[in-house]
């Protein structure tokens, strides 16, 4: 199965199936009629194409019926309709044969439906009723599931949207309105061309809308809501403003729009989306108030930072193909944390980055199964597949590494020539570094960033000492162990020479050294192993100089080798314990991450109270230096260092922190007042100490909360509450109509933290799958994340029946094949994990 996924994940090289190029829409004139009693809708379009000589048009369409269809060149004919539906298209076919400027008519119809994906319903509650608002989510290809069009990113055109409404209702596009006429008891609304784009990229909203405004140099900028949560998109609104200004700055190209929209939807299965002009978010990743907690506003800010790049970066300039996704999404994600870093210094945001980007990248790409940053993708299913860590983590990380390795200046004047060249067209990854080697002089930037992208994993650099010198090897590095392989790396190091830095070009070479730290500020995407006393010599220099970063490049790797059984968990814990007890962020954090992680594998084992004991040092020494409550004008990592050791030290069944959160979440429940950071850990623990009475309180709160991220923290703190009875009831409660969608996955993903809920997840998981294929179709990237939650399983028995369940054909689909050999790949080293260290 592995080799299978592997096969099809890298050929890169591999040619598409598209829809050819016999005809090239140019602009699109759609009206659609949608019906909110019955939920379907009416279609009417136009189509303005440029055509070679053919009978045949083909576009794609999904789930739509088509009344009627002709085409216009120099006479007009009707065209016979037929359906593809396994490859999405229909075909009109023609008596006579068309060529240059043509017109397509379509008369359709379609079914609006609640699987996020398409043009759906969202609902939501006011007065007691059920009220509902329409929207749209096309990426990757499902704006033929709205409208027959021709679904490739490459088919940019102008869209010309109108839609009929009840009189009563407020309609969103990707630019302006232009024009409303009454008609009966419906309305008549018109919306301005848009520029040149893809069809992945429209947008259609209509509700009943609450807006906030704003504008920056003529830019019309609305944050908007459902009726009653305006309040809570103030925040997002003034983000969005000094996020685009610096963008402007920063790109050098002036926001491409007259309007700017950001649109709170009840229902969404991503977190954002970037259609130009109107970006949809998850309530969660949007909605925030001034008394929410940091990592709740760090959150929402790299959430709308992200959907922002790709007004620039994905919309402007689109990528050709779905193989070059990272070029969006890399890049998006490696310039949300820079331009939050510049509006908010005092967060620390490239830290963090660390830790949610290069150490996610670290962790998804040490497995056979991965994958290259570009990659060969063909159908929908495989398309959806590779929204992963791969193209945004990896990909970011890359990028942060190439932008040291060039200096930011170049990286930047690169990006620039290259959205200036490519504005409103479409680009490959090698028009990017052409552009990046051209500012840089030099080609070698071409070939050390092709060597990243098209080669999936990453190396370890092994240093060994030698008389006057340091030897470095490189090998792949892998959980199963190390394998082959050699990248151009920059290397990037302290020694006892200084700062310095090189390129790595070969399997073996030599620095001239008597002590080396290597990824000295962990810009590089690659692990580092010391031999010999190569480490104690370089930490017994380093001491003073060990901040949070470089301890946290010297813990992450050194898990690194106990996952993959070099090294083992008993030295893990000792070094831990003689070395990092009071290292600050990100360090703390991931050994933290780290102890959690060893928990789930060690449990019932003798060297789980190694590990506990190591946590409880880990987390009293963090709340030693913080303290238990927040002190005023301290700095937010305190805020966000003492949530996690509470969570920890609870978990581990510390009475003062037990006694500690039960007061704050009575308090909470009574009055609301508790300090916001703590919210969530206070929540936990409770529960993880909790009664049946407590539950049910929570419960009856969630099924209230109006404010996205505190009903969030209520759905999680479900999942902690212990015994057979709580347990079935949380798995219970998160299949039932009161969890929306797009967030059942919730509770089966936290019970991974929980002994006795994660008994039960594999059951659950394949007794509700049948229910999980419906509710989550290719398209929606849902389903993939129950998948995932099965690679804590670590037994033998665990592995025959993951293996029998997705070996039955009616379980398998395209969407989650990377997900199940991934999940597979971790059930493989968990079992050996536990043989080595005598579980």
């Amino acid at each position: 199965m592995l080799e299978q996924i592997g096969d099809l994940m890298t050929e890169s090289h591999e040619k598409h199936e598209t829809l050819g190029k016999s005809v090239i829409p140019e602009e699109y004139s759609i009206l659609i009629k949608p019906d909110l009693k019955s939920f379907t809708f009416e279609g009417e379009e136009e189509i303005a194409a440029d055509a070679k000589l053919t009978n045949e048009i083909t576009l794609n369409s999904n789930g739509l019926k088509i009344a009627n269809a002709s085409v216009k060149g120099e006479t007009e004919q009707n065209a016979r309709v037929s359906y593809d539906t396994k490859k999405e298209r229909v075909t009109l076919k023609l008596n006579n044969k068309v060529k240059g400027r043509i017109s397509i008519t379509l008369k359709f119809s379609g079914k609006i439906g609640d699987s996020l994906n398409g043009l759906y319903r969202s609902s939501y509650m006011q007065d007691n009723k059920k009220k509902y608002i329409l929207t749209t989510q096309f990426e990757a290809p499902d704006a033929r599931r709205a409208f027959p069009c021709f679904d490739e990113p490459e088919f940019k055109a102008v869209f010309k949207i109108s839609l009929l409404v009840d009189r009563n209702l407020e309609c969103i596009s990707n630019m302006p309105i232009s024009s409303e006429k009454n008609k009966g008891s419906k309305k008549l609304v018109m919306f301005e061309p848009t520029p040149r784009m893809s069809t992945y990229l429209v947008y259609i909203g209509i509700g009943d809308y609450d807006f906030v405004e704003d504008s920056l140099h003529g830019i019309k900028i609305r944050a908007i809501t459902t009726k009653g949560k305006k309040e809570m998109a103030r925040i997002p609104l003034a983000y969005a403003k000094k996020f685009v200004s610096f963008y402007e700055q920063y790109f050098g190209i002036k926001y491409p729009l007259p309007k700017l929209d950001l649109i709170a939807i009840p229902d969404f299965a991503a977190g954002a989306m970037e259609n130009w002009g109107a970006i949809t978010f998850r309530e969660i990743d949007m909605l925030c108030k001034e008394s929410s907690p940091i990592s709740v506003k760090q959150g929402v800010a790299i959430t709308v930072a992200h959907e922002l790049a790709h007004q620039w970066f994905g919309d402007l300039v689109t990528m050709k193909w779905w193989n070059d996704l990272w070029l969006n999404e890399s890049f998006a994600t490696f310039m949300s944390y820079k331009a939050v870093a510049h509006c908010f210094p005092e967060w620390r945001m490239q830290e963090h980055y660390i830790e949610d980007t290069i150490s996610v990248a670290l962790s998804e790409d040490s497995l056979k199964s991965t994958h290259p940053i570009r990659v060969h993708v063909n159908t929908p299913g495989e398309i959806s597949s590779i929204f992963d860590a791969i193209s945004y983590e990896k990909g970011g990380s890359v990028l942060n590494m190439l932008e040291d390795y060039v200096t930011p200046e170049v990286f930047r004047k690169g990006l620039h020539a290259y959205l200036k060249a490519h504005a409103y067209a479409n680009a490959e990854a090698q028009d990017l570094w052409d552009a990046i080697s051209h500012a840089a002089g030099s080609k070698k930037i071409s070939e050390v960033a092709n060597a990243w992208i098209e080669k999936p994993g990453y190396p370890v650099v092994i240093a060994n000492q030698k008389k006057g010198s340091i030897a470095l090897k490189q090998k792949r590095f892998l959980i199963s162990g190390l394998g082959k392989g050699t990248w151009p790396i920059p290397l990037h190091y302290l020694g006892s020479k200084g700062e310095k830095r090189k390129l790595m070009e070969n399997e073996q070479e030599a620095v001239q050294a008597d002590w080396i730290k290597l990824n000295y500020m962990q810009k590089g995407v690659y692990r580092a192993m010391y031999k010999g006393e190569l480490l104690d010599k370089m930490l017994s220099v380093m001491k003073t100089r060990l901040n949070g970063v470089e301890a946290w490049g010297i813990e992450n790797d050194m898990f690194a080798f106990v996952r993959s059984g070099m090294v083992k968990a008993e030295a893990y814990l000792d070094f831990v314990k003689r070395n990092l007890i009071n290292a600050e962020y990100p360090a703390n954090s991931s050994i933290l991450s780290h102890l959690i992680w060893l928990g789930t594998v060690l449990y019932g084992s003798k060297l789980y109270e190694s590990r506990v004991e190591t946590m409880r040092q880990v987390a009293n020494s963090i709340l030693n230096s913080v303290g238990l409550d927040a002190k005023p004008g301290e700095p937010t990592i305190s805020k966000q260092t003492r949530s996690r050791a509470i969570i920890c030290l609870g978990l581990l069944g510390d009475s003062r922190i037990a006694d500690f959160a039960r007061k704050k979440f009575e308090t909470a429940l009574k009055t609301g007042k508790i300090d916001p950071d703590i919210k969530e850990a206070v929540y936990e623990v409770a529960a993880w100490n909790g009664t049946k009475e407590d539950f049910d309180k929570i419960k009856s709160r969630y099924a209230v909360e109006e404010t996205p991220d505190e009903k969030m923290r209520l759905l999680k703190a479900l999942a902690f509450f212990r015994g057979k009875e709580l347990v079935n009831e949380a798995f219970a409660f998160s299949d039932s109509p009161n969890v929306r969608l797009q967030d059942k996955h919730v509770i089966p993903a936290l019970s991974t933290y929980n002994p006795e809920a994660r008994a039960k997840l594999s059951s659950w998981t394949f007794a509700s799958w049948k229910k999980l294929e419906k509710l989550y179709p290719e398209g929606t990237m849902m389903l993939p994340r129950f998948v995932a939650n099965l690679a804590v399983l670590k037994t033998k028995k665990d592995l025959g029946s993951f293996d029998a369940f997705f070996k039955r054909k009616e379980n398998m689909r395209d969407d989650i094949k990377p997900e199940v050999a991934k999940a597979r790949e971790r059930i493989i080293a968990n079992i050996k994990f536990a043989e080595l260290n005598g579980v």
